[in-house]
């Protein structure tokens, strides 16, 4: 990523921010943290999985989109466990990952950031580099032209991870 493709994924961030900030004080209405909110509780979780994402690495399929709605969950999120030393936010949902492993970091991010942040984790970069693997190969493009391209190969770990989000998670397995 070069310097100028963080900075305009940082500026529309911020400008989101600002939007929702502008949006939310509009006349007579409520702050966030007068309504006396101590717990979150999310049903169709899966719906929430953009938050943003800061990361180094350029790989086929990463997805570093962010949502409005997801962004607003995470503050939120954030928010309340600053409230309840680490805890009060509860996510439901029958299909926490589809598509991308981000899915799997951001569900373990909204709820057990302080543990993920301890155990080194936190950052998307360390997350990917303890629980998954890349290979780096050229492909043909639809031009015709070759090109290097980076992909997840392997997704290692899978102990540690699973007793790490474990711990927030209750996993249903196929012989349950």
């Amino acid at each position: 990523a070069t310097a100028k493709q963080l900075v305009h994924a940082r500026n529309r961030i911020i400008k989101k921010i600002e939007d929702m900030a502008m949006t939310a004080s509009k006349e007579n209405a409520i702050r966030f943290e007068e309504l006396g909110v101590d717990m979150i509780i999310v049903d169709e979780a899966h719906e929430f999985k953009k938050p943003p994402i800061a990361t180094k690495m350029r790989m086929k399929g990463l997805n570093t989109a962010t949502s409005g709605q997801s962004l607003s969950l995470h503050l939120l999120s954030g928010y309340v466990k600053s409230l309840n030393a680490g805890k009060g936010v509860h996510l439901f949902t029958g299909t926490p990952v589809t598509n991308t492993l981000t899915e799997i970091y951001h569900m373990m991010r909204y709820v057990m950031d302080g543990d993920m942040e301890r155990n080194g984790i936190k950052a998307w970069d360390s997350w990917f580099n303890t629980f998954a693997d890349s290979v780096s190969d050229v492909e043909l493009t639809a031009a015709g032209d070759y090109e290097a391209v980076t992909r997840l190969a392997a997704i290692v770990n899978v102990p540690e991870l699973r007793r790490m989000a474990g711990q927030y998670t209750d996993i249903v397995f196929a012989d349950d």
